[in-house]
């Protein structure tokens, strides 16, 4: 029987922050999108990492596996059983994408993962250490908010060699690695790593970025890693004004230069890239203006993306302050109105890409959260010298 979804059984996820007290080196869990609920967290307790067996055969690994492979959903897997109860994809649909890639029949093991225990999947955050505030981000993501926060920055110093880890692991199965922050471009570990990859014809390297800084050696290392595809998945928010406005520390013109660098980057590897958009108060009244933009400039700048990302990967912000649904109905109906008249005419793949996801969105909710919309707004406009009210005067009913 195969399970409802394949990540826990090939591979995992390796965050290296220290915790508070400086002494905690790392954590490891199913995925990415594992979350704490009913107080059960998707954290693996690894006492002390000797090779990959004490990670896959981590006993929370293997509940994690059982149920899976029973066609239940997992307590923390409860983000995906939501979104596929509403009828949306879940991220369990792009890992299960990836055994498309794997080309060896697989046999599952609740102990074990798979019987031949190989390492096919590997989701990679060095640390949070970032170049950006985005607004809707946290510490654990970003060493700058950890800073502003009051929480010390809260990152590795580089020091740790990223061979502790990467040499325990076998490569040479891998059909995807992951880097993910923090901003893993300025991060010295996930270029080390890129570096580090010989000849991996099968493998796909993942990016999440941000895209604000292509450094010499990042471009380099783009250049010359040998591997079946490099994908950057690019987090942009909105447009213009309202792009620099969420993340903080952005320019617009600067994210517009590099993705016409990268989009002309000759290398070993295919490029290609995705855009991740998510929706929420703060870029409300950008949305449409943010998907013309998308549309005008997809084949120009976007390319060829890697199935395990569409073209454009639409979320909704989980702050419940921050929902589109907390806009008044007259707003919800203008911004849905102005949505489909931009998606007239368009293909079935943007529709069901973008619009769609975007009207499911923008629905009323019954338990409005203003109150904290505006408190953290104000807070984070006194820190950052900022003024959401210059973006769009239809704020000034929200604050």
């Amino acid at each position: 029987m195969k399970p409802i979804c394949i990540a826990p059984f090939v591979g995992f996820d390796w965050r290296g922050n220290k915790g508070f007290d400086k002494k905690f080196e790392g954590s490891y869990r199913p995925c990415c999108d594992a979350q704490y609920h009913d107080d059960i967290s998707p954290l693996y307790l690894v006492e002390e990492f000797k090779s990959v067996q004490d990670i896959m055969q981590n006993p929370l690994a293997q509940e994690i596996r059982k149920s899976l492979l029973s066609g239940e959903f997992h307590t923390v897997c409860r983000g995906c059983e939501r979104l596929s109860k509403q009828g949306l994809k879940s991220p369990k649909d792009k890992y299960n994408k990836l055994l498309d890639q794997i080309d060896e029949p697989l046999e599952w093991s609740v102990e074990k993962g798979t019987e031949s225990e190989n390492i096919y999947l590997l989701d990679y955050r060095s640390s949070n250490l970032c170049n950006f505030k985005c607004r809707m981000c946290t510490p654990s993501n970003s060493n700058l908010i950890a800073k502003e926060e009051g929480v010390g920055e809260w990152h590795y110093d580089d020091t740790r060699k990223v061979s502790e880890m990467v040499d325990h692991i076998p490569l040479d199965k891998l059909v995807l690695l992951k880097f993910a922050g923090g901003e893993p471009l300025i991060m010295d570990e996930p270029l080390k790593l890129l570096e580090k990859l010989g000849d991996l014809p099968n493998l796909t390297v993942v990016v999440l970025t941000n895209l604000s800084k292509l450094s010499e050696r990042a471009l380099n290392a783009l250049k010359s890693a040998k591997v079946k595809r490099i994908h950057l998945q690019i987090s942009i928010d909105g447009t213009g004004d309202t792009y620099e406005y969420i993340r903080t520390g952005g320019v617009w013109s600067n994210l517009l230069k590099n993705l016409e660098i990268v989009r002309n980057l000759e290398s070993h590897s295919e490029i290609s890239m995705g855009v991740t958009f998510v929706a929420q108060l703060w870029n409300a009244y950008n949305i449409p203006d943010f998907a013309r933009w998308f549309l005008e400039v997809e084949s120009k700048l976007i390319g060829n993306p890697h199935s395990y990302y569409p073209k454009i990967h639409i979320l909704h912000v989980i702050q419940p302050y921050l929902q589109l649904g907390n806009l008044n109905a007259d707003d919800l109906k203008m911004i849905r109105n102005q949505l489909i008249e931009v998606f007239d005419g368009q293909s079935e793949e943007n529709l069901d890409l973008m619009l769609k996801p975007l009207l499911k969105f923008l629905v009323e909710r019954e338990d409005k959260k203003l109150q904290e919309f505006s408190r953290v707004t104000a807070l984070l406009d006194e820190r950052r010298q900022t003024s959401l009210l210059s973006l769009d005067s239809e704020y000034t009913r929200y604050l």
